[in-house]
């Protein structure tokens, strides 16, 4: 039997994973896919053990840390804080008026 060229088969060698990313529609959703769920778990079981490791330590009770409340309002630092508005607000008002400064002489 003779062999013509056009019955020849011709292999080609098999491409690798890493041909087919961006050729491949298929394969870079599931390349994603994967990706971002092992990206989630990563940062759940670093959340989970950063919240394991502190929730552990405790806080003496005379570390010097002081549980008394603070003053939330004081009358003083209010009244600086609405003297210096004030004051923006009579200059943004004079600015509003125009110049009034010393005219100009050769007009």
């Amino acid at each position: 039997m003779k062999k013509n060229h056009t019955t020849k088969k011709t292999f080609k060698a098999a491409q690798s994973f890493l041909h087919g990313i961006g050729r491949d529609a298929y394969l870079d959703w599931a390349l994603s896919v994967t990706l971002a769920f092992v990206l989630v778990l990563v940062l759940i079981s670093i959340s989970y053990f950063t919240f394991m490791r502190t929730s552990v330590l405790k806080v003496p009770a005379n570390s010097g840390i002081s549980t008394a409340k603070k003053a939330l309002f004081n009358q003083n630092d209010l009244d600086k804080v609405l003297k210096a508005f004030d004051d923006r607000s009579a200059e943004s008002n004079q600015l509003k008026g125009g110049y009034s400064g010393v005219g100009d002489p050769s007009i």
